[in-house]
């Protein structure tokens, strides 16, 4: 996964990602979920901006999944 993000002056961060952990698609374990994404988003290099965008696009989107895709079992 690479993450692209902007800093604070606008130009283009890429923050490069490897790894691999499934998760079961449980609204209770959306914590997790998401500390799990932030943690490797700053040892994959991201700034504090990136990874905040990044744990809120991923919060999105992991709730859409789980409500919507798996109707929260």
């Amino acid at each position: 996964i690479t993450f692209l993000g902007r800093t604070s002056a606008g130009a283009i961060v890429e923050c490069g990602l490897r790894d691999k952990l499934i998760f079961p698609a449980d609204i209770h374990g959306l914590h997790e979920m998401l500390e799990y994404i932030n943690r490797k988003a700053v040892e994959a290099g991201c700034s504090g901006d990136a990874s905040r965008q990044i744990e809120l696009a991923s919060e999105e989107a992991l709730v859409n999944i789980i409500r919507y895709a798996y109707d929260n079992q």
